[in-house]
């Protein structure tokens, strides 16, 4: 009788079918998630004309609005 051996990593732990289900839904949701932020980002281009047509505003007063939401997006996400 022959047994097959498990794979065995550099350090000589087991790789097992549950770790790699965990990596992969780990990497569903981080994936999710990063796509939601980057989708989150232009949510206030897409609403801009409304949000122009509810408050009379002007393209430029537009453009203010979405440059000072994009400048305070970026410094946020400084480490």
């Amino acid at each position: 009788m022959t047994t097959i051996a498990p794979k065995l990593d550099q350090r000589g732990k087991k790789f097992t079918t549950q770790t790699k289900r965990q990596a992969g839904f780990a990497f569903t949701v981080l994936f999710i998630v990063n796509v939601l932020n980057y989708a989150d980002r232009y949510v206030l281009s897409a609403i801009l004309p409304s949000i122009k047509h509810e408050f009379n505003m002007s393209d430029f007063q537009g453009g203010l609005l979405i440059s000072s939401f994009l400048i305070v997006y970026a410094v946020a996400t400084l480490p």
